[in-house]
C-alpha cells in the first residue's frame, strides 16, 4: 500500500446464528453453510482481492487499491443473503476499514484488522444482517 501509494480496504465478516445452526442441524450443515458463504464472497469480490476464511465463521477480504470499501461491503452481504437465505436461517454482520493514504495516517495491517473487527462487533451488537465501518483518518460510517 506504502510502496504504490494506493488506499487498502479490508472486511471482517461473521456469520450470525451460525451457533446455533451447528447446535441445531448439524456439523455438516454449518460446513455447508461455511462453503455457500464463501462461494458467495468469492463471487462478489474483484479478482484482486484476496478472500479467506480466519477461524470459524469469520472470513475476511482484503481490498487493494479501493476506495470503495463500504460499497464493495454492500455486495458481499446482498450475496451471502442472496446464497443462504433459502439453505439457512442465516445472515452475516460486517465490519469495514478503509486505510487512506495520508502522512499522518500510518496504519498498521494488525489496526486495521482491530478496527474492522470492532465494526464488524458493532453490526452485530445492532441486529447483525448489517454493515459497520470505520477510516482510521477519523470518518465513520
Amino acid at each position: 500500500m506504502r510502496r504504490c501509494n494506493h488506499e487498502v480496504g479490508l472486511l471482517v465478516l461473521d456469520l450470525d446464528h451460525f451457533k446455533e445452526l451447528n447446535d441445531t442441524e448439524s456439523h455438516s450443515a454449518g460446513d455447508r453453510a461455511l462453503q455457500i458463504a464463501a462461494k458467495a464472497i468469492v463471487g462478489a469480490v474483484r479478482e484482486t482481492d484476496i478472500a479467506g476464511r480466519i477461524g470459524g465463521d469469520e472470513f475476511a477480504v482484503l481490498l487493494p487499491n479501493t476506495n470503495s470499501v463500504a460499497a464493495v461491503a454492500d455486495k458481499v452481504l446482498k450475496a451471502i443473503r442472496h446464497s443462504l437465505k433459502d439453505k439457512f436461517n442465516l445472515s452475516v454482520s460486517i465490519g469495514f476499514v478503509l486505510n487512506e493514504i495520508e502522512e499522518e495516517v500510518d496504519t498498521s495491517l494488525n489496526e486495521l484488522i482491530n478496527l474492522a473487527d470492532k465494526s464488524m462487533y458493532i453490526a452485530k451488537s445492532e441486529g447483525g444482517n448489517r454493515i459497520s465501518g470505520s477510516y482510521p483518518s477519523g470518518k465513520n460510517s
